[in-house]
């Protein structure tokens, strides 16, 4: 049996490591070449898989953002969404109502709202339906100021950044902001510069607005870092920039789940979490010293020591009786006392062999018995 519970304990530790490797391989799966637009982990021409890799080697650790935005970190981190986020419901025909104001508050858009406010910075291109979530979620009244040119082509522009350097971007003008209005919240911070034969205000490529704690930056376009665009012109310089004028100190995050790619936590972030993460520690340990304990193999097997077939007494008596029946009555006496002195048992044994020893040379002696 003992063999076979070894094998048993081999097997279940080789199907318990088998599992976690299954686990781990699933979790970094995640590069996919047909990605989303706009997603960091497409290669594709409109993916913007190019990009996050620029920023790791450049060392700005950049990460995927694939859980729900109730989740959002606080402190002064940098979310890039690449559109307007949409909350997820486990049915499409399942929608709020006035008793249900939120029937999943982690996926309610109101997060994004507190995520800049505790110091977050969100960075987004500039559209009718973003700015439309600006103005309904975030609640910043003054969208109404921003004013798209609304038309025009994807084409070649000088931009000029805060700190005065130019950079040469291909940018869709129909992103291109109009200036604002004097003593408007909006800062400038990229300005597109005019051509010779254009007179008049500047358009912007980039401008933000302060929101509690955080801030909000809208981009006039920002396909000018996807896979295709990336290598042209200066487009991924200005990427660098960006992140540099942006950067606080936090973490840069790019939003997943504003494409639909939410992943609910797996059972392994969840024992991993810090809620339960000593309780899964001390489950692991405990299901690791059970499988060493069947799998351990105490002491090599030894042959069992032997065992004579009759016991001393009975050896001794057994002579006794041949020496007595052939005469030598004292070398059966001599056999009985041995015996008794040998015996290790209760004393009145050993005192009943003295005695018969006795009697067997005192019977000797009166037959003139030989031995």
């Amino acid at each position: 049996m003992k063999p076979r519970r070894r094998i048993e304990g081999w097997f279940s530790l080789a199907v318990l490591v088998a599992v976690l490797g299954l686990a781990l391989v699933a979790q970094s799966l995640r590069d996919k070449p047909h990605g989303e637009s706009h997603s960091v982990t497409s290669a594709e021409g409109d993916g913007r898989r190019g990009y996050f890799l620029l920023l790791q080697e450049l060392g700005f650790q950049p990460l995927e953002w694939r859980s729900a935005p109730g989740k959002l970190p606080r402190g002064e981190n940098l979310l890039w969404l690449p559109r307007r986020p949409e909350p997820w419901r486990p049915r499409e025909e399942t929608e709020p109502g006035p008793d249900q104001p939120n029937l999943l508050p982690g996926h309610a858009l109101s997060n994004y709202r507190n995520f800049v406010a505790d110091g977050g910075t969100l960075v987004a291109a500039a559209s009718d339906t973003l700015l439309e979530f600006l103005k309904e979620e975030l609640g910043i009244a003054a969208v109404d100021e921003v004013s798209l040119r609304a038309q025009g082509e994807r084409s070649k522009h000088s931009v000029r950044l805060e700190s005065g350097e130019q950079l040469a971007l291909e940018l869709d003008e129909r992103g291109l902001m109009h200036p604002f209005p004097a003593h408007s919240p909006w800062r400038e911070l990229w300005i597109v510069e005019n051509e010779e034969s254009e007179h008049g205000p500047e358009d912007l490529a980039a401008a933000e607005i302060p929101y509690g704690a955080g801030r909000v930056v809208l981009l006039a376009d920002d396909s000018f870092l996807d896979n295709d665009e990336l290598r042209k012109e200066q487009n991924a310089l200005a990427g660098v920039r960006l992140v540099e004028q942006l950067a606080r100190g936090g973490r840069l995050y790019f939003d997943e789940y504003a494409l639909g790619t939410w992943e609910p936590e797996s059972a392994l972030s969840l024992s991993a979490s810090p809620q339960v993460f000593l309780f899964s520690a001390h489950a692991l340990a405990l299901l690791v010293l059970f499988l060493w304990a069947r799998a351990y193999a105490r002491a090599f097997p030894r042959d069992p020591p032997p065992r004579a077939r009759a016991s001393p007494l009975e050896r001794a008596e057994a002579l006794a009786r041949l020496w007595k029946s052939s005469g030598r009555t004292r070398l059966a006496a001599q056999a009985l006392r041995a015996a008794a002195q040998r015996w290790s048992g209760p004393r009145s044994a050993a005192a009943e062999l003295e005695a018969l020893a006795i009697e067997l040379e005192r019977k000797g002696k009166g037959r003139g018995a030989r031995g």
